[in-house]
Protein backbone atom coordinates (compact mmCIF):
# COMPACT_ATOMS: atom_id res chain seq x y z
CA UNK A 1 0.00 0.00 0.00
CA UNK A 2 1.40 3.13 -0.79
CA UNK A 3 1.89 6.20 1.90
CA UNK A 4 -0.93 8.12 -0.12
CA UNK A 5 -3.50 5.58 -0.53
CA UNK A 6 -2.85 4.29 3.72
CA UNK A 7 -4.31 8.12 4.19
CA UNK A 8 -7.76 7.43 2.26
CA UNK A 9 -10.11 6.50 4.51
CA UNK A 10 -13.75 5.44 3.44
CA UNK A 11 -16.61 5.33 6.11
CA UNK A 12 -20.13 5.59 6.56
CA UNK A 13 -23.22 4.59 8.01
CA UNK A 14 -24.41 1.08 8.63
CA UNK A 15 -26.08 0.44 5.61
CA UNK A 16 -24.54 2.19 3.56
CA UNK A 17 -26.83 5.06 2.62
CA UNK A 18 -24.58 7.93 3.15
CA UNK A 19 -21.07 7.14 2.67
CA UNK A 20 -17.43 9.30 3.12
CA UNK A 21 -14.17 9.36 1.42
CA UNK A 22 -11.72 11.84 3.69
CA UNK A 23 -7.76 12.26 2.23
CA UNK A 24 -5.85 12.64 5.07
CA UNK A 25 -2.74 14.69 4.50
CA UNK A 26 -0.86 12.31 7.58
CA UNK A 27 -0.86 8.88 8.88
CA UNK A 28 -4.02 8.02 10.40
CA UNK A 29 -1.81 7.16 13.71
CA UNK A 30 -1.53 11.16 14.33
CA UNK A 31 -5.41 11.96 14.41
CA UNK A 32 -6.82 11.67 18.23
CA UNK A 33 -10.51 11.72 17.40
CA UNK A 34 -11.77 14.77 19.48
CA UNK A 35 -14.84 13.70 22.18
CA UNK A 36 -17.48 16.20 22.14
CA UNK A 37 -18.64 16.53 25.75
CA UNK A 38 -21.83 18.31 24.45
CA UNK A 39 -24.87 15.86 25.17
CA UNK A 40 -26.00 14.99 22.15
CA UNK A 41 -22.50 13.85 20.92
CA UNK A 42 -22.14 12.34 24.79
CA UNK A 43 -24.94 10.16 23.58
CA UNK A 44 -24.13 8.94 20.34
CA UNK A 45 -20.52 8.28 21.49
CA UNK A 46 -19.39 10.68 18.96
CA UNK A 47 -15.46 11.31 18.13
CA UNK A 48 -14.85 13.58 15.39
CA UNK A 49 -11.60 13.40 13.00
CA UNK A 50 -10.93 16.50 10.16
CA UNK A 51 -7.77 17.52 8.65
CA UNK A 52 -8.11 21.56 7.49
CA UNK A 53 -5.46 20.23 5.06
CA UNK A 54 -7.17 17.47 3.51
CA UNK A 55 -10.32 16.80 1.76
CA UNK A 56 -13.89 15.43 2.55
CA UNK A 57 -16.71 13.87 0.40
CA UNK A 58 -20.17 12.62 1.62
CA UNK A 59 -22.39 10.99 -0.79
CA UNK A 60 -25.82 10.50 0.22
CA UNK A 61 -27.30 7.68 -2.24
CA UNK A 62 -30.98 9.18 -1.35
CA UNK A 63 -31.55 12.39 -0.11
CA UNK A 64 -34.45 10.64 1.77
CA UNK A 65 -32.29 8.87 3.53
CA UNK A 66 -30.44 11.82 5.01
CA UNK A 67 -31.68 13.87 8.86
CA UNK A 68 -29.64 17.26 9.49
CA UNK A 69 -30.36 18.05 12.66
CA UNK A 70 -29.43 21.10 14.36
CA UNK A 71 -28.67 21.14 18.18
CA UNK A 72 -30.27 24.69 20.31
CA UNK A 73 -26.05 24.81 21.75
CA UNK A 74 -24.91 25.31 18.62
CA UNK A 75 -27.49 28.32 17.59
CA UNK A 76 -28.10 26.49 14.17
CA UNK A 77 -24.71 26.95 12.75
CA UNK A 78 -23.76 23.47 12.58
CA UNK A 79 -25.41 20.25 11.10
CA UNK A 80 -25.02 16.81 12.14
CA UNK A 81 -25.74 14.14 9.19
CA UNK A 82 -28.01 11.18 10.57
CA UNK A 83 -28.84 8.07 8.38
CA UNK A 84 -32.91 8.14 8.71
CA UNK A 85 -32.59 4.40 8.26
CA UNK A 86 -29.93 2.98 10.74
CA UNK A 87 -29.00 6.10 13.33
CA UNK A 88 -25.86 6.38 12.01
CA UNK A 89 -24.40 10.28 12.85
CA UNK A 90 -21.80 10.01 10.14
CA UNK A 91 -20.19 13.67 10.46
CA UNK A 92 -21.33 17.32 10.98
CA UNK A 93 -20.99 20.48 8.29
CA UNK A 94 -20.62 23.93 8.57
CA UNK A 95 -21.48 26.73 5.57
CA UNK A 96 -19.81 30.05 5.59
CA UNK A 97 -20.05 32.10 2.74
CA UNK A 98 -20.65 28.99 0.69
CA UNK A 99 -18.29 26.79 1.65
CA UNK A 100 -18.32 24.18 3.88
CA UNK A 101 -16.39 23.01 6.50
CA UNK A 102 -16.90 19.44 8.07
CA UNK A 103 -15.73 16.52 9.98
CA UNK A 104 -16.57 12.54 10.64
CA UNK A 105 -17.10 10.80 13.13
CA UNK A 106 -14.48 8.21 13.98
CA UNK A 107 -17.18 5.40 15.07
CA UNK A 108 -18.32 5.57 11.25
CA UNK A 109 -14.28 4.53 10.37
CA UNK A 110 -13.67 0.85 10.42
CA UNK A 111 -10.08 0.24 11.67
CA UNK A 112 -8.45 3.50 10.61
CA UNK A 113 -6.01 3.10 13.62
CA UNK A 114 -6.68 6.59 14.35
CA UNK A 115 -4.48 7.67 17.86
CA UNK A 116 -6.18 8.08 21.31
CA UNK A 117 -9.37 10.23 21.74
CA UNK A 118 -9.21 13.42 23.57
CA UNK A 119 -12.09 15.15 25.10
CA UNK A 120 -13.11 18.61 23.81
CA UNK A 121 -15.65 21.40 25.40
CA UNK A 122 -16.83 23.23 22.26
CA UNK A 123 -20.14 23.84 24.06
CA UNK A 124 -17.83 26.56 26.45
CA UNK A 125 -17.61 28.63 23.30
CA UNK A 126 -19.40 31.25 21.95
CA UNK A 127 -21.04 31.17 18.49
CA UNK A 128 -18.06 33.33 17.03
CA UNK A 129 -15.37 31.17 18.65
CA UNK A 130 -17.09 28.12 17.89
CA UNK A 131 -16.96 29.02 14.06
CA UNK A 132 -13.48 30.15 14.26
CA UNK A 133 -12.18 26.73 15.75
CA UNK A 134 -13.90 24.77 13.16
CA UNK A 135 -12.71 26.67 10.02
CA UNK A 136 -9.15 26.07 11.97
CA UNK A 137 -9.42 21.99 12.56
CA UNK A 138 -12.30 20.45 9.91
CA UNK A 139 -12.12 19.86 6.66
CA UNK A 140 -12.20 23.02 4.80
CA UNK A 141 -12.94 21.33 1.38
CA UNK A 142 -15.45 19.50 1.67
CA UNK A 143 -18.12 18.10 -0.76
CA UNK A 144 -21.70 16.56 -0.49
CA UNK A 145 -23.28 14.70 -3.31
CA UNK A 146 -26.70 13.17 -3.56
CA UNK A 147 -27.98 11.03 -6.04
Amino acid sequence: MTPEAANKINGGCYCGSITFEMELSRSPQEYGPRSCDCDFCLKHGAAYVSDPHGNLSFHIKEIKSLRKYRQDDTYGIAEFLLCINCGVLVGVIHEDDGKIFGAVNSLAVENAGFGEKVVVSPRLLARDEKIKRWKQAWFSNVRVAAG
